[in-house]
């Protein structure tokens, strides 16, 4: 059966820069938006706008790539959180408190980099009632 690229791919703009909840952890969720929009892309340029002729060489160092990672996502995609604790001191979500844990947590920053970047926890959550009932069996209760 062919692939219905809408299905796979698309998803609700709105969701995508306005963050979708996420739960990560035994209560511990995370709000993100979708990595890719208008937001992300100006954060990643603001932050690697000084580093051009070293990112063309290829040559940018993976602490200062990490660090610009973490910046990006704190200022367009990690949102908000609930529940997160260090030492059993909860911690306030803020954009300095996001980036900490982005920097200094390198499967943080993947897991919100992975979810950020899946389409399907963006996708409209409205339920194609044409497309179900046609999957339905046909069946007969009687007179």
């Amino acid at each position: 059966m062919p692939m219905d690229f809408k299905k796979a791919f698309g998803y609700d703009e709105k969701k995508a820069d306005v963050g979708v909840w996420i739960d990560i952890a035994d209560g511990i969720s995370i709000k993100i938006a979708k990595l890719g929009t208008v937001k992300y892309q100006e954060a990643l340029m603001r932050y690697t706008r000084r580093h051009q002729a070293i990112i063309r060489l290829n040559r940018l160092d993976p602490k200062m790539m990490a660090d610009i990672t973490a910046n990006t996502l704190a200022d367009s995609i990690l949102l908000d959180w609930k529940g997160v604790i260090i030492d059993d001191i909860p911690i306030d979500y803020n954009r300095d408190n996001a980036y900490r844990m982005l920097k200094e947590y390198p499967d943080f920053r993947t897991l919100v980099e992975n979810n950020a970047n899946d389409a399907s926890n963006f996708q409209d959550d409205a339920i194609d009632l044409e497309a179900d009932t046609k999957n339905l069996p046909i069946t007969s209760n009687g007179p």
